[in-house]
C-alpha cells in the first residue's frame, strides 16, 4: 500500500531535498509508518538519514522499516540491498540472515518469488526488513550499511545493532510488540509429503493406482477408465470387494464435421511418484488436435488433471466435452451446478454464470461417488461467504467459451452421463486450448464412528459465554470438548488469539486436569484490526488484503466501525466481522476485521501461529468458520496438530452459501477439498432442517457420504432427524441440552453398534413408509431405532423387522421407548405396530433380546 498526500510533511521533505527523487528514512517497529500521518514531524530531516541505532538479542528476529517518500517522480522500480553486520571482533550477521518481505518470499506453497515495489509521485511506502539474529551471537554492537535504490538514484543508511542479553528461543514470538511473527510470511512449515492419518501411501500396480478405500486404473490416454470403491454402506470400514464407479471410461471428446474424433494414444508414463502423490503423463492425436494430459493423484482421493489441446489445422469443431459416465445406481444422489443435495433430478441442464458461485458437480451414492470441478490454467479460489462478490469465480475460458459452454446430466440406458460441454467453436492452427479438470473421489475416507459418539461439544455464543462457568458447565452435562469462540476474554479479537495467551493456557490446562480438551477458534477469512503487525502487513498492498470489487453489493457488518478502519487502514480494504465486546475485561471495545486472502502469505503466518498456539498454549485443535483457505493449507495444518497430539480436532463451521449473496452454493459441494482432514461438522446458519427432506439431510448436512459426521446448529436443530444421522445440536448454543441424549448413547453403548442408515440395504427394520424412516443402531442383543417423520401430517406406522437377518426370536423380543427429557416419554404400552409419529418428530426406540 502507498498512499500520496499534499501535506506539510511532504512539502518539507521537498524543500529540504530538492534535487532528489525520494527521501529514505529508517523507522523502529514501535511505530509502523502506513500514511503519511503516521509519519512524526521530525522524520525525513537530515538526522534522520544517515543511521540507525537498536538493541537486540541474540535469536532474536529484529525487525525494522526503511521508509521511502518519492517526493520529486514516481518510482517504478524500488531495489534494497543488503550487506552484511560486522561487530567489534569481526563477528558477523550475514546478508543471507536478512530479508525485505515487500521484494521477496515465498509463497503459501513454498513457491520463491520476488516482487517489484512502485512508489507513486507523493506517496510513502514502508519496506518493512526482518534480521535474523544468530541464537549463538556473541555480545556486541553489529554495524553495516544498506542501500534502497530507484533508477540511478542510490541512498545509504548505517545501522547498527547492540547485540546483548539471553537468547530468545522463539525469535521474539512471545513479545508482540517486537512484530518477530513477520517472518511467518515466509514459512514453509509442513510443506513436504507426509501422509497424514488416516491415509495411507499411494501405490501402483500396471496402470492401477490404489490409496484408502478407492482404486482408480488409467487408460493410455491418462484418463480414468475405472474407478472403485471400497468403503462400506456405512461408510465405516473398507470392504475387499469394491463397487464400480464408472459405467464407462471417462473421456474428453471432440466433435467435428458432424462426427466424434478418434484418439489415437502413445502411452501413459508415470513421471514421478511419492507417499502422497503420483504424477503421470500421456499424449494423444486425434488429426485435428494433439492433446497432452498431465494428472496427478493424491493420496486423500483429488486428481487433478491438466489437458492442453493443440490445434493441428484451423478450422470449425461442433463441441469438445468431458464425459463421465455412472452407472445408474451409483448416480442416485448430486449436488451442485444449480440444484440442492439429495436425489438426483432426471436431468440437470446448467451454463456458466460468474454471478453463481457454481463450477462442480458431486454425484453418487453414499459409498461411492465422485465430485468433478471444472477450472481454467490460473485459477483463482473465489471468496466465501457474503464476500463471494469481491471475488467472484472466473469462468474458464476454454469451459466457457464465451458463453457457449455449460453442462449437463442426463440418462443414457443404464447409465448416467454427466457431459460438460463447451460448444462450437473456431480454432487457428497451433491455438491451444485447456481442459483441466478435477475428480474427487467419494467417501474421502472411514468414518471414525466411535470418535463421533466420544466428541460432545461445549460451544457458547461469546454474548452469553462465562469463562469461569464453561469447564462445571461443561463437565456437568458430559461435554468433554470446549471450543472457544472469538469475543470471550480469553479471545477477544477474531483469528488472533494471541493477546491472552497466559490466561488461554491456564485455562487450558485446567481443562485437560477435568479430561477436557479445548479448541480455539482460529482460521483466515478476516483479521481483526488489533492485530499487532496490522500496518506493517497492511503495507503489503492488495497481496494480504484484497481490494474491494467496486460493484459488489454485499452486506458489510461494520457497519459505522466501516470508516474507522478506512480511516487507519485505508479505503482499500474490505470491511468484514465487527463486534463490540461486552466481556468483563474488554466490555465496549470493538473488534473490527478486514478480510484478508487466504491464498496469499497470510497463510504461511497462520500456521505458524497454530505452531506456537500448540507450543505454548497446549490447544488440542481448531474451530474454522467459513474457511478461506484451500487444501494444501488445511492439510499443512493437519500435520502439525497431528505431529503433537493424537486426537487432535479440527471442527467445520458453514454458513448456508444457497442465496444470491453467496452465489447460489452447496456448502459441502464447495468444501468438498478440505473434508479429508476435517473431523467434525457444524452445519449451520440458515439451513432450514424443518423444511428439507431427507436426502437433503443425508447429502449436504449430515457428512456420512464423505466420511464425516456432525451436528446440528440452526435453532438447535431437529433432534428426530437428527438422530437418524447421530447428530444432535451442541450444549451451549441454540435449542435444548443434548445431554440427555448422551447419556442414551452411554446407556445404550453406542460405541460398540453398527450404524445401518435408512439407506443401508442391511437395515434390518423398515416402517413401510417413505415419509417415516428408520435408522438402526445395532449391537449383539440390543437395537436403537431412530425413527423421524418427513410427513406434513401425522401417520401411523408399523415396523417389519427382519428377524432371521438378526437370528432373534422375535417372541423374546422386547420393545421400549426410553424417557428422554424434552424429547419423548416412556410408552409402556408401544408395539411394533401402530406406531404414532407426529410431523416432524419421531421415536427413539431400544428393541432387546431376551
Amino acid at each position: 500500500m502507498t498512499t500520496t498526500a499534499s501535506n506539510d510533511k511532504l512539502q518539507k521533505m521537498m524543500e529540504t531535498y530538492p534535487d532528489s527523487e525520494f527521501v529514505l528514512f529508517v523507522a523502529a517497529r514501535e511505530h509502523p509508518i502506513l500514511t503519511w500521518k503516521d509519519v512524526p514531524e521530525q522524520m525525513g530531516s537530515s538526522s534522520f538519514q544517515e543511521s540507525f541505532t537498536a538493541e537486540a538479542r541474540p535469536g532474536e528476529f529484529y525487525t525494522l522499516q526503511l521508509v521511502v517518500a518519492a517526493i520529486g517522480a514516481r518510482l517504478d522500480v524500488v531495489e534494497v540491498r543488503f550487506n552484511d553486520l560486522i561487530s567489534d571482533r569481526q563477528e558477523a550477521i550475514t546478508a543471507e540472515a536478512m530479508t525485505c518481505f515487500h521484494t521477496e518470499g515465498a509463497d503459501y506453497v513454498g513457491r520463491p518469488f520476488h516482487k517489484q515495489v512502485s512508489v507513486a509521485e507523493g506517496a510513502v511506502q514502508s519496506l518493512w526488513v526482518g534480521v535474523m539474529i544468530p541464537i549463538q551471537a556473541a555480545d556486541g554492537i553489529y554495524t553495516g550499511e544498506w542501500t534502497v535504490s530507484a533508477g540511478s538514484e542510490v541512498k545509504r543508511i548505517q545501522l547498527s545493532l547492540h547485540v546483548s542479553g539471553l537468547p530468545l528461543e522463539d525469535g521474539g514470538d512471545g513479545e508482540l510488540w517486537k512484530l518477530s511473527r513477520l517472518r511467518h510470511l515466509n514459512s514453509q512449515i509442513a510443506l513436504d509429503d507426509e501422509v497424514t492419518a488416516p491415509f495411507v501411501p499411494v501405490s501402483v500396480e500396471g496402470q492401477t493406482v490404489s490409496m484408502l478405500g478407492r482404486k482408480i486404473t488409467l487408460n493410455d490416454q491418462g484418463m480414468p477408465e475405472s474407478i472403485v470403491s471400497y468403503f462400506s454402506p456405512s461408510v465405516t470400514e473398507v470392504l475387499e470387494h469394491g463397487r464400480e464407479v464408472l459405467a464407462s471410461p471417462v473421456k474428453l471428446a471432440v466433435f467435428a464435421d458432424g462426427h466424434e474424433l478418434a484418439w489415437e494414444s502413445r502411452g501413459c508414463k508415470f513421471a514421478s511418484y511419492t507417499d502422497s502423490r503420483i504424477e503421470w503423463n500421456a499424449a494423444s492425436d486425434n488429426g485435428r488436435f494433439e492433446m497432452n494430459m498431465a494428472g496427478a493423484l493424491e493420496c486423500d482421493g483429488m486428481v487433478h488433471f491438466r489437458v492442453t489441446l493443440k490445434a493441428r489445422t484451423a478450422g470449425a469443431v461442433e463441441d469438445i466435452r468431458l464425459e463421465v459416465p455412472f452407472p445408474a445406481d451409483v448416480a442416485r444422489y448430486s449436488m451442485g451446478m444449480g440444484h440442492k443435495g439429495g436425489t438426483r433430478p432426471e436431468t440437470i441442464e446448467w451454463k456458466w454464470d460468474a454471478s453463481l458461485n457454481q463450477d462442480s458437480i458431486w454425484i453418487g451414492d453414499v459409498n461411492a461417488g465422485l465430485r468433478c470441478l471444472l477450472k481454467d490454467r490460473d485459477y483463482v479460489k473465489p471468496f466465501v461467504n457474503i464476500y463471494y462478490r469481491h471475488r467472484p469465480l472466473q469462468i474458464p475460458a476454454s469451459w466457457g467459451n464465451e458463453g457457449k459452454g455449460g453442462a449437463k446430466v442426463h440418462s443414457a440406458g443404464e447409465a448416467v452421463i454427466l457431459h460438460a460441454y463447451s460448444g462450437e467453436r473456431v480454432v487457428e492452427a497451433g491455438q491451444e486450448l485447456h481442459f483441466d479438470f478435477d475428480l474427487l473421489l467419494t467417501p474421502l475416507k472411514p468414518i471414525a464412528i466411535q470418535e463421533h459418539w466420544n466428541r460432545r461439544f461445549y460451544h457458547r455464543p461469546p454474548e452469553t459465554a462465562d469463562v469461569a462457568a464453561m469447564q462445571d458447565e461443561a463437565a456437568a452435562s458430559g461435554a468433554n470438548v470446549i471450543n472457544i469462540h472469538h469475543g470471550t476474554d480469553l479471545h477477544p479479537y477474531i483469528n488472533y488469539p494471541f493477546f491472552e495467551t497466559e490466561a488461554l493456557a491456564g485455562f487450558i490446562g485446567n481443562a485437560h486436569e477435568k479430561d477436557i480438551r479445548v479448541n480455539v477458534y482460529y482460521t483466515v477469512r478476516e483479521m481483526t484490526d488489533r492485530m499487532k503487525e496490522m500496518k506493517a502487513l497492511r503495507s503489503l498492498g492488495e497481496e494480504l488484503f484484497p481490494a474491494p470489487n467496486g460493484s459488489a453489493e454485499s452486506i458489510l457488518w461494520q457497519g459505522d466501525a466501516a470508516a474507522g478502519v478506512r480511516k487507519h487502514l485505508g479505503d482499500d480494504v474490505i470491511p468484514a466481522w465487527k463486534q463490540t465486546l461486552i466481556t468483563p475485561k474488554y466490555a465496549g471495545e470493538i473488534d473490527a476485521a478486514i478480510i484478508s486472502d487466504g491464498t496469499s502469505r497470510m497463510v504461511n503466518y497462520y500456521l505458524e501461529g497454530l505452531q506456537w498456539l500448540i507450543e505454548h498454549v497446549g490447544i488440542d485443535g481448531i474451530y474454522i468458520d467459513d474457511v478461506a483457505y484451500d487444501r494444501t493449507t488445511i492439510r499443512r495444518a493437519r500435520k502439525l496438530l497431528d505431529r503433537a497430539k493424537s486426537n487432535a480436532t479440527i471442527d467445520f463451521h458453514t454458513w448456508n452459501h444457497m442465496n444470491d449473496l453467496a452465489g447460489y452454493c452447496n456448502n459441502l459441494n464447495m468444501y468438498m477439498e478440505l473434508l479429508p482432514y476435517i473431523d467434525s461438522l457444524w452445519i449451520g446458519e440458515a439451513f432450514e432442517y424443518d423444511q428439507e427432506s431427507a436426502d437433503y439431510w443425508l447429502i449436504e448436512i449430515s457428512g456420512i457420504p464423505f466420511g464425516l459426521m456432525g451436528d446440528m446448529l440452526q435453532g438447535g436443530g431437529n433432534p428426530w432427524r437428527g438422530m437418524v444421522y447421530g447428530m444432535t445440536n451442541r450444549l451451549g448454543w441454540h435449542g435444548q441440552t443434548p445431554e440427555f441424549l448422551w447419556q442414551l448413547w452411554d446407556e445404550f453403548g453406542m460405541e460398540q453398534a453398527s450404524m445401518l442408515g435408512y439407506w443401508h440395504r442391511e437395515n434390518p427394520v423398515r416402517t413401510g413408509s417413505e415419509e417415516v424412516l428408520a435408522t438402526v443402531y445395532r449391537k449383539e442383543d440390543r437395537l436403537l431405532i431412530a425413527i423421524a417423520s418427513w410427513a406434513k401430517e401425522k401417520v401411523n406406522i408399523s415396523l417389519a423387522v427382519s428377524w432371521d437377518q438378526l437370528g432373534w426370536d422375535p417372541n423374546r423380543a422386547k420393545l421400549t421407548i426410553p424417557a428422554i427429557p424434552h424429547l419423548q416419554v416412556t410408552d409402556e404400552r408401544a408395539a411394533l405396530t401402530d406406531l404414532q409419529v407426529e410431523p416432524g418428530k419421531g421415536k427413539l426406540i431400544v428393541l432387546s433380546k431376551e
